[in-house]
């Protein structure tokens, strides 16, 4: 079965995974590191009652055929690896097959889109970042009703943004950058998943608060991105810490600054890019979702507090200390005067002045509560 869980329970588990990395030292890759996180998110999200799936999830024939896991960006990035380490830890857990299909562009929508179309059967799943509820407001239209046409399943992790530059390039520092880009407007160039991918948005806000101008190069998904950004055809990207790990300890990319307002314990030698360029905070989540009509009985969104209460006090106490932003586990959760807001934010406006609101970091901080 496929477990809807709840949010603190997501924390506990995440904390708890953040304590066994430590104790296991500093020698433990990337790659491993990760997957104790999933392999946690997990457990916890098999430690519910919930289930999605259809009827013959109760009989115990489920799953009985594959189940197709939409990445709706290109293989290589951030979000294809985390989803493919999570569906191979679900693979083992259900004892089944869950196929990985990369479906990229217009910064998610397209694979987001096809999700939304599926079967509710509960052999559709798809990977969530916030470009779900980014791109209805940046593009002129967009196949699904990310309130309507989906249903949580679970959050999977969160992550900071770092700040990454091509080896030959003469940038050291987050001011380095700034001046660059003021003596030369336009003529460093950055990567990003598409308009409407959360480090499109992370770059523009990083533009709109330091007052530079940076060219745009559009590409169907991080791997891609990160390919030209390491062969020199793009200067700088924003990234999610998971994506450019590997990179930047085999030093095949420079690693500056990160997006969070203190300094990340992935990274703790980085400074903030908020020293330099204050204001600026950014990050990035990934989660699950299903067809919304997917078991609409199984599928109910747990706020309970008391389950992880119950647990492991350590875990608890963690998850007090560490959580410092709200997931509400739910998507229909979203109010519908937050979303009368967010559409006056960008109705009437052209592109560039919706993307200039988004900028300011309105919807990105929206968009979290919608986990």
């Amino acid at each position: 079965m496929i477990m809807v869980r709840s949010n603190s329970e997501f924390a506990a588990s995440r904390c708890a995974a953040n304590k066994n990395e430590k104790q296991g030292g500093g020698g433990m890759l990337a790659g491993q590191r990760l997957r104790s996180l999933v392999v946690a998110a997990l457990a916890a999200a098999m430690s519910t009652s919930a289930s999605i799936g259809p009827a013959t999830a109760q009989d115990g024939s489920y799953p009985s055929r594959p189940i197709r896991l939409i990445v709706p960006f290109a293989a290589g990035g951030g979000t294809d690896t985390i989803s493919r380490i999570f569906s191979q830890v679900l693979s083992e857990q259900l004892k089944g097959t869950v196929v990985v299909e990369n479906v990229g562009g217009a910064g998610g929508s397209i694979g987001t889109g096809q999700g939304a179309k599926a079967a509710p059967d509960g052999y559709t799943l798809v990977t969530a970042t916030p470009s779900i509820a980014i791109n209805p407001h940046i593009q002129k239209s967009v196949p699904y009703n990310v309130l309507r046409d989906f249903a949580p399943v679970v959050q999977i992790t969160t992550s900071p943004v770092v700040l990454v530059v091509n080896n030959d390039v003469p940038i050291k520092s987050v001011a380095d950058l700034v001046a660059l880009a003021r003596a030369k407007p336009g003529a460093v160039n950055y990567g990003s998943a598409g308009i409407g991918s959360f480090n499109f948005l992370a770059t523009e806000l990083f533009k709109s608060l330091a007052g530079v101008n940076l060219t745009h190069i559009p590409y169907r998904g991080t791997g891609p991105a990160l390919i030209d950004l390491m062969a020199g055809r793009t200067q700088v990207q924003f990234e999610n810490a998971p994506a450019v790990l590997g990179q930047i300890r085999n030093g095949k990319l420079k690693a500056i600054a990160v997006g969070t307002t203190r300094r990340s314990a992935i990274l703790p030698d980085l400074p903030t890019i908020a020293e330099t360029v204050p204001g600026y905070e950014s990050s990035s989540w990934l989660g699950l979702l299903a067809p919304a009509a997917t078991d609409r009985r199984a599928i109910e969104c747990r706020h309970q507090q008391g389950a992880w209460r119950r647990g492991d006090p350590q875990a608890a106490r963690c998850a007090r200390r560490r959580a410092r932003r709200r997931y509400a586990g739910c998507v229909r959760r979203l109010s519908a005067r937050q979303g009368r807001r967010d559409r006056h934010d960008c109705q009437g406006r052209g592109a560039a002045a919706g993307v200039g609101t988004l900028t300011r970091g309105r919807v990105l901080r929206r968009t979290a509560a919608l986990y």
